[in-house]
């Protein structure tokens, strides 16, 4: 007779779950799918985690037997490399360790998206603030079925029709934009995005970006005269249309808003908006007011 000592346990694999390896992660969030396999079957398993993230982490079993499991978040994990070990044991107490394991969680995205909306008509800043949805310009009392209304409510980042004034809100362009401004060029800010066309359908110009300080240069007003203009209010911009038979400024407002859950990370958006439609085919440049044209 032969006897054969019990082998211990093994991961056949440790897989990142790529998708879900973006900051901010909540807690309860999968990382890692394992699978574990033993010659003789000695189960269920037992697994435990050790290093110096092991604290941020735990399992989640997904059978009874304990061979497969996920290691998932247990609090909410921001941008960087986290670092564990792991342990395996059978019913019969014979174990397999893996250290030095890692996985990197990537920084949220800072997009910035471009619209153009040809609902309604605005001639004016107040009448483009009803346009939108948001008629007072406060935030309070925003009008359902509205543009602010569908971004506030999960639309933001998708082409969508509301159903307030009407029309279709066109998805054109979106980037991970670190500036909204165009003082260094082309290659960065608002005219990165290129030409916005309108020529065949008159549209309402509108920049969404996320209120994080990872975006620079967001407007705390806009001033729509002639630039330059020194009165060197602190983050007051211009927007510029260039490529156009009559280049110059475009009459707009910057408006802030909250969504109902979170986009990207983040509740608290801006957007810049025209307040009147136009049907040019131009690049836009977001200057600072007292700035020369670009």
């Amino acid at each position: 007779m032969n006897v054969t000592e019990n082998a211990a346990p093994t991961v056949i694999s440790f897989i990142d779950i790529t998708g879900n390896l973006t900051a901010s992660i909540v807690t309860g969030t999968d990382l890692v799918s394992m699978s574990i396999a033993d010659t003789e079957g000695n189960t269920p398993y037992s697994a435990s985690l050790s290093g110096s993230d092991s604290d941020k982490l735990r399992f989640e079993y997904l059978n009874s037997d304990s061979s497969s499991a996920f290691i998932e978040a247990s609090t909410t994990l921001a941008a960087g490399t986290y670092n564990y070990d792991v342990k395996i044991t059978d019913s019969f107490g014979k174990s397999t360790n893996y250290t030095g394991r890692s996985f990197t969680v990537a920084t949220q995205p800072y997009l910035v998206y471009a619209y153009g909306y040809d609902g309604g008509s605005p001639a004016s800043e107040a009448a483009a603030y009803g346009t939108l949805g948001d008629v007072g310009g406060d935030g309070v009392g925003i009008t359902s079925g509205s543009v602010i209304a569908m971004f506030q409510s999960g639309a933001l980042g998708t082409t969508f029709s509301p159903s307030h004034v009407g029309g279709d809100n066109e998805l054109l362009y979106s980037s991970s934009l670190t500036t909204l401004s165009n003082t260094s060029g082309t290659s960065t800010g608002l005219a990165s995005f290129g030409y916005l066309d309108f020529s065949g359908d008159a549209k309402i110009a509108l920049f969404l970006f996320t209120s994080s300080s990872e975006v620079g240069d967001k407007p705390a007003s806009m001033y729509n005269g002639a630039i330059p203009y020194g009165s060197g209010t602190a983050k007051q911009y211009s927007l510029y249309a260039k490529d156009i038979a009559i280049e110059g400024v475009v009459s707009t407002a910057v408006y802030y808003f909250e969504l109902e859950s979170a986009h990207l990370g983040h509740t608290n958006w801006g957007m810049i908006f025209q307040t009147g439609q136009n049907n040019n085919n131009t690049r836009y440049f977001l200057m600072p007011s007292t700035g020369s044209a670009p």
